[in-house]
């Protein structure tokens, strides 16, 4: 009985102390334990640890008032309560609060692979500089992608020499001294090497994050004599076609959705920039040089949005648990 009331406690925290007959700790541990764990979307993701600790201690707490109980009661109205109280704060949890775990490289220094993380699943008034998780629009249901919102609908986009354009206005980026280089995994054998970079603090929508850029940037941008942009520039001169899902085939056919500014430009200038279509998010990977985003297959249409990602709960590198990088994002 007492083993009953403890397996029933971890499921439905308050459950053994209500057919024990402990009215107060009952609804106590019954809202609690719940409200705890949606409180992470607010505040931090420690909360999440805490409310297991809670749950733990609710259950054996739980099966010792049972067990000391002459006459514990089953079936009465105080323990329906409780496990109807324990389901429709579990439902109301699930339905504004999801989790995720990458396994890419592309939002490196942000989110790291291994990273788990809670999702707000109905993300309202997405703005620029939010995280957010999409169905890879080339194939959709097959995979979950995770990328920032550099710009909405209706803006302009371009990325000469690194420095990205949001209607015509450089995103600010200040490089961020000292080595750099990160754990990359490959995703089919699993092999993990160390890659080199160069990491810049940037500003989008008034939220600061790092990005990492290829290992050679800093010296080209140092190159008085420059004459060639960077290896991801975004729209290229030489293949000036909208971003999509079938851009093999359009590599010769012209789109109104690319518009060239300034035939005579230097390499670094803005020169060919990409519109937005409306109802839709550009997004990029932390990580720029490493990322297929919206410089690849276009737009992320907000139908695909499956949520918000505003903290990290749980870190798991190659060697191990990281506990420093669990904390909010936003």
């Amino acid at each position: 009985m007492t083993f009953v009331a403890v397996v029933g406690g971890l499921l439905v925290p308050g459950l053994g102390q209500a057919i024990a007959g402990r009215r107060w700790w009952a609804l106590g541990w019954a809202v609690f334990v719940p409200l705890c764990q949606i409180a992470v979307l607010v505040l931090s993701p420690w909360l999440f640890y805490v409310s297991f600790a809670a749950r733990l201690f609710a259950a054996v707490q739980g099966g010792w008032f049972v067990r000391g109980t002459e006459k514990p009661v089953w079936l009465a109205a105080l323990p329906a309560i409780v496990v109807a109280v324990g389901i429709g704060l579990f439902i109301a949890m699930r339905a504004v609060i999801g989790n995720g775990v990458t396994s890419s490289g592309s939002m490196y220094p942000t989110i790291a692979i291994g990273d788990r993380f809670f999702v707000a699943t109905h993300p309202h008034g997405i703005e620029r500089g939010d995280i957010i998780t999409f169905d890879y629009p080339c194939d959709r249901g097959a995979e979950q992608y995770v990328k920032r919102v550099i710009a909405r609908g209706g803006d302009t986009v371009e990325v000469r020499c690194s420095v990205v354009y949001v209607n015509g206005i450089a995103v600010p980026a200040t490089a961020v001294p000292g080595a750099c280089a990160y754990q990359d995994r490959n995703e089919t054998t699993g092999v993990w090497t160390t890659l080199s970079c160069s990491r810049y603090r940037e500003q989008v929508g008034g939220r600061g994050y790092d990005v990492y850029g290829d290992a050679e940037r800093p010296a080209r941008e140092r190159d008085p004599n420059r004459s060639e942009g960077d290896p991801r520039d975004f729209p290229s001169r030489l293949r000036p076609v909208e971003p999509s899902c079938t851009r093999n085939n359009d590599a010769f056919r012209p789109s109104p959705a690319v518009v060239l500014t300034k035939p005579a430009a230097t390499a670094c200038e803005p020169q060919l920039h990409y519109i937005v279509p409306l109802g839709t998010y550009f997004v990029m990977g932390d990580n720029r040089n490493n990322s297929s985003d919206s410089r690849v297959f276009g737009a992320v249409p907000e139908n695909l949005i499956t949520g918000r990602v505003f903290a990290i709960w749980l870190a798991e590198g190659k060697d191990g648990y990281v506990w420093s990088r669990i904390g909010r994002l936003d």
